[in-house]
């Protein structure tokens, strides 16, 4: 008699490959505070990061400092430059090296993206419809809550390594978040107020209505009205200079353009403006701010 004999072939557990992909230059407050290695522990999460790579122009003196801790996390350092001063050649190296890895390895089943930009909107839906899963890791704002509908999960790098509300399904968040989300920007609003008066920032006069007051009849009530109270010129005018804080803190201590100071503004909240800040000139924003002192017309410095 021949005896077979049958092997039984152990089930692999290995997880999919996953590609990281880093815009450091965007993100460079992320990194101050150990973002490569957070980003490798969200990267694990999802598999195994078989691919890491971070794009900044790294001949600027501001990023030298996270080169060595990118480098012993396992990134690659990509240097793309653009010859424009002040522009981000990141976003556009990551579109290409992303759609030349989807086509020559599947193997990477997986992308993370940490990058503040929406203009990764068409690629993120490019790739998950071509079966991929996307993550998405960046800051909170009106980008990223459009962001993080194209993803299939989104951090928030405040909370990183694990958003509290970073779900499987990654586009609804619960109401805590929200709830918890405007008691920080009350918070934030009260001490950005007493910081300017701090500086001699004086409260502005509230505006008043041209249109004059009609009398109220006896007997009816005022029809209350359902649309939600907008932000007041104050208001806005401490969420831009708490905007224009952020931006200092990854400038090096040396004079910057004005226009490029704008620009880098607008690359973290698109919905920007002075004028609604009380300001009709950016200059004059600036000012108001006492952030930064004016060595000409359109080179500053930040305040001591």
């Amino acid at each position: 008699q021949c005896n077979t004999l049958f092997a039984v072939m152990p089930v692999s557990s290995q997880k999919a490959d996953v590609g990281v992909f880093l815009d450091a230059e965007n993100l460079s407050y992320f990194l101050k505070n150990d973002g490569a290695s957070k980003l490798v522990e969200i990267a694990m999460e999802f598999g195994n990061p078989m691919l890491m790579r971070a794009y900044a122009n790294w001949s600027n003196p501001s990023l030298n400092t996270f080169q060595r801790k990118l480098l012993e996390s396992g990134f690659q350092l990509v240097h793309a430059i653009h010859p424009r001063p002040g522009k981000n050649a990141a976003d556009i190296a990551m579109v290409i090296d992303a759609i030349d890895i989807k086509h020559r390895m599947d193997n990477i089943r997986c992308f993370v993206f940490a990058t503040g930009d929406s203009d990764f909107s068409p690629l993120f839906r490019y790739l998950r419809e071509s079966g991929r899963q996307v993550v998405g890791v960046g800051p909170e704002s009106l980008l990223s809550q459009f962001v993080q509908n194209l993803t299939d999960r989104y951090f928030y790098i405040d909370n990183c390594p694990s958003h509290p509300n970073s779900t499987a399904q990654g586009t609804n968040r619960v109401q805590t978040k929200k709830t918890s989300t405007r008691i920080a920007l009350k918070n934030r609003l009260k001490k950005g107020a007493t910081n300017a008066r701090k500086r001699g920032f004086q409260r502005l006069p509230r505006m008043q209505s041209s249109a004059p007051q009609q009398k109220r009849k006896k007997g009816k009530q005022p029809v209350k009205s359902r649309q939600q109270p907008k932000a007041t010129i104050q208001e806005k005018f401490l969420m831009g200079r708490k905007l224009l804080q952020r931006v200092l803190r990854d400038l090096p201590k040396q004079q910057c353009d004005v226009s490029a100071l704008k620009e880098a503004m607008l690359k973290l909240d698109s919905s920007f403006r002075q004028k609604s800040a009380g300001h009709a000139r950016f200059s004059r924003f600036l000012r108001a701010s006492g952030l930064v002192e004016f060595k000409s017309s359109t080179q500053v410095i930040a305040a001591v």
